[in-house]
């Protein structure tokens, strides 16, 4: 665990009194993966999941693989490993790299050409909100895809066992952008946001801090989460907000799933879960449509956050603390532009 303190506090040092926090937004995201992956070994190593240590050489090339140190994704080293073994070059391969790149690519025009234009300038203020923070959220998927792409470049997959034989599925989920914008819940915004990055926070920190409790182990992943992302109030703001929103939510669906015995979970019930009323039923599609549309206006003043005017972003970094709180109030106040011309913000994720 020293290794690991040492790397966070390095991480914090830097971006306090070192680095600009211009350049250091342009970085922070490699850094990220970096400290993710050191952590990831460590607990792998202690958890004896990872049966030898790697020497320097072998750090190194895990830590500063072409296939994730730019774009992500982050990758346990049992997983780097595959880059190890000899894969041939098939048409499922080439295919699952055309498919990312090109997915890729229409998230980065959906989000600096196209998101603009969904709803007219005299719009309500929420639609623009939805808007702008539409914008930022498919900058997100362009990165994503452009992750999975290098990680299929580099040999990775997502393996599987099929008949007792290990195969490769030339596809990895980074995120799921249908399961963002038409979410059942906020539980399902966190899990498909950034799938890898999920699994670390839920294998790394929130098993190891259950036993303090649910809710104080959902706050610890999300504190966690904020830390590894940098010293970005805004950003810590929006990131607790979402946990303890989702862990609400949660057990307040399923208390009503256990009362009326119906499929309103914050997560889709598996077949033959023996809830009385299914999905199926009217009233229930009409309650999870609900929730969906509750989720749906979280994303958007939440996701505001991140997008929107830039000059009104200026204005509330003079307040530093308090500025994450007050940035919905403002924003209310004035209009919610995006872009207004095709420019790679996406870039700024």
């Amino acid at each position: 665990m020293i290794p690991n303190m040492c790397h966070l506090s390095y991480r914090m040092v830097r971006e306090l009194f070192i680095v600009t926090a211009q350049n250091w937004h342009q970085v922070r995201g490699s850094q990220m993966v970096l400290v993710m992956k050191l952590i990831s070994l460590a607990f792998d190593m202690d958890n004896a999941l990872v049966q030898f240590r790697p020497n320097i050489v072998e750090y190194f090339g895990y830590a500063l693989s072409v296939s994730s140190v730019i774009f992500g994704p982050f990758m346990t080293y049992t997983e780097y490993c595959q880059i190890l073994v000899g894969k041939t070059m098939s048409l499922a391969w080439f295919v699952g790299v055309i498919r990312s790149c090109v997915l890729s690519y229409c998230c980065l025009i959906m989000s600096s050409c196209v998101a603009m234009w969904i709803f007219p300038e005299d719009a309500f203020k929420w639609f623009l909100a939805y808007q702008a923070a539409m914008s930022f959220r498919f900058s997100h998927y362009f990165v994503s895809f452009l992750s999975e792409c290098t990680s299929l470049l580099s040999g990775i997959g997502m393996e599987v066992n099929q008949k007792g034989k290990q195969e490769t599925i030339w596809r990895l989920d980074v995120a799921r952008p249908q399961r963002v914008e038409l979410p059942r819940s906020l539980v399902e915004v966190v899990v498909h946001w950034n799938i890898p990055m999920h699994v670390f926070l839920k294998n790394y920190v929130y098993k190891k801090a259950q036993p303090l409790g649910r809710f104080v182990a959902v706050l610890l992943t999300f504190a966690l989460s904020s830390l590894l992302h940098g010293i970005n109030f805004q950003l810590a703001a929006v990131l607790i907000s979402i946990g303890t929103y989702a862990y609400i939510e949660h057990v307040f669906r399923k208390k009503l799933g256990g009362i009326f015995d119906a499929c309103i979970m914050a997560r889709k019930c598996k077949a033959g879960c023996g809830h009385r009323y299914t999905e199926a039923n009217f009233w229930i599609i009409a309650t999870n449509l609900g929730f969906s549309f509750l989720s749906m206006f979280h994303l958007a003043y939440l996701g505001i956050m991140f997008g929107g005017d830039t000059e009104l972003q200026e204005r509330v970094r003079k307040y530093i603390f308090i500025g994450a709180f007050i940035y919905w109030s403002f924003s209310q106040a004035v209009s919610l532009p995006v872009a207004t011309n095709c420019t790679t913000s996406a870039w700024s994720v």
